[in-house]
């Protein structure tokens, strides 16, 4: 029939709203975010090429805070996957079911932050400033990749595992070579989601310390970035995000490489 539209055209006409919402939402920030970054400022607008980049890649704020946000991400991300990973031990060895645990360990994570940070203060206020961060972002996300690792768990086919135990191999056994190797995208998801988490946990270390400017050793990426804001130095904190998100791209990349090694190690193992 003449004038109907074909079944191509429909999906374009479909995914229109979505490709603009791309571009506004998108697109257009992303590349007045490039422009600034390649002006002095917003008012004489002089074309300053990668001036910006190199200034920051050399402030000595901003290297102490992309080293403290490395070793704080890395130290999280360990802390919390091997806290959830014994945690799940219990229902790999045993068949206990870890999901109540798993949800009652959720409730951190749905907590006003003041309620977390006037809970830490007051059980923990006297220790180091980076473990009461480190401490704070652990008791409020174990619980949901504990609850992710357990749906893994209990996703698994337990015909395969039935007859690795009749083939003799014992619980440890198949956690190691099974069990462990198949919770590897479960782990890498949970990393990446921690990532996520801990690059918003600077409303909690705004909370905690009570100042954009805290202790050298928690001073983070999100600090050097919300104090030129506050300073409404835009071509600085659009280089800064540059910058943070080649670093955000880095961390993902990199959990994702581990855990394709970490399967691959396990697969050789079983082999």
């Amino acid at each position: 029939m003449r004038g109907k539209l074909t079944f191509r055209q429909q999906m374009k006409l479909t995914a229109l709203p979505g490709m603009l919402g791309v571009g506004f939402l998108y697109l257009l920030p992303g590349c007045a975010l490039f422009y600034y970054a390649v002006i002095n400022n917003v008012f004489q607008k002089q074309f300053v090429g990668p001036g910006n980049l190199l200034d920051i890649l050399s402030n000595s704020y901003f290297l102490l805070a992309l080293k403290n946000t490395a070793i704080l991400l890395s130290a999280a991300l360990a802390m919390v996957l091997l806290l959830a990973v014994l945690l799940v031990l219990p229902n790999a060895f045993f068949g206990w079911r870890m999901e109540g645990v798993a949800i009652v360990l959720l409730i951190p994570l749905f907590m006003p932050s003041v309620l977390s940070v006037e809970l830490l203060q007051n059980v923990g206020g006297d220790l180091p400033s980076r473990l009461q961060l480190l401490l704070l972002f652990v008791w409020r996300n174990v619980g949901a990749i504990l609850l992710l690792l357990s749906v893994g768990l209990a996703r698994m086919e337990k015909d395969m595992l039935e007859a690795a135990r009749l083939d003799g191999a014992n619980r440890w056994q198949l956690f190691v070579y099974m069990q462990f190797p198949m919770l590897t995208l479960y782990i890498g998801v949970g990393a990446v989601f921690l990532v996520m988490q801990f690059f918003g946990i600077f409303r909690e270390a705004y909370l905690l310390f009570e100042t954009s400017f805290p202790p050298d050793e928690v001073y983070l990426l999100q600090h050097y970035m919300h104090n030129h804001f506050l300073r409404l130095n835009y071509p600085y904190l659009a280089a800064a995000a540059i910058l943070f998100t080649a670093f955000l791209v880095v961390v993902i990349w990199v959990v994702r490489v581990l855990r394709n090694c970490s399967k691959i190690t396990c697969e050789k193992c079983a082999g």
